[in-house]
């Protein structure tokens, strides 16, 4: 079986068990790049691995047109209908974000938060969001980074599928940052998280 296919009804089966794995609460880093900016009137944002979509529909809350991409079927019956219950509307896609067809120029607005695959797939999926990205729009990205390995509080428990910031400097180095740190924080965005390493990334892409 694929590793996308594999990891697919990996996610159905998480996201049947309760009914929001990691609440309904958006990514505390999303909210810190996002709050205070201009409102971003029909500008267009790109959620990929969006899960159960939290931070897609807080997105949309803040009046972005948004996009939500994730290869789990339920995760994308459980965006819609949060974004039901939150008054907005969202546009969704079930796929495997290392092999969708990336618009090009498309979107204002990219976010990748706890999105790991293979380190192959990884590289692709980057490389879709780099073409996506319109000139003058920002990525934010937050996840786990290799050393989170021995702990306990989330992640895919596989070196590969972490960040480094060797990894990211090779992926997204052609746009100009304005955070790029690895650090060591608690995460409170679902009972199986705690203290954390992850890596935080947010830059520009050229106009």
């Amino acid at each position: 079986m694929p590793v996308a296919e594999m990891m697919a009804n990996f996610w159905d089966e998480r996201y049947q068990a309760e009914p929001f794995l990691f609440s309904t609460k958006p990514n505390s880093f999303l909210v810190e790049q996002v709050t205070g900016n201009p409102r971003p009137g029909h500008k267009a944002a790109l959620a990929v691995g969006d899960g159960e979509g939290r931070n897609g529909v807080w997105l949309a809350e803040q009046g972005w047109h948004v996009t939500s991409l994730d290869y789990a079927a339920e995760g994308i019956a459980k965006t819609q209908r949060l974004a039901q219950e939150r008054g907005v509307s969202i546009d969704t896609v079930c796929a495997d974000a290392s092999t969708w067809t990336y618009p090009a120029e498309r979107y204002d607005l990219i976010v990748l938060l706890y999105f790991h695959l293979p380190r192959d797939a990884a590289i692709r999926a980057h490389q879709g969001c780099l073409k996506a990205l319109k000139p003058g729009g920002r990525l934010i990205l937050e996840g786990f980074r290799k050393q989170q390995m021995p702990l306990t509080s989330g992640g895919p428990k596989v070196e590969d599928w972490m960040y480094s910031a060797e990894e990211i400097t090779s992926d997204f180095g052609t746009l100009d940052a304005s955070v790029n740190r690895a650090v060591g924080r608690v995460l409170r965005e679902g009972r199986l998280h705690g203290s954390a390493a992850v890596y935080q990334f947010a830059g520009t892409k050229a106009d």
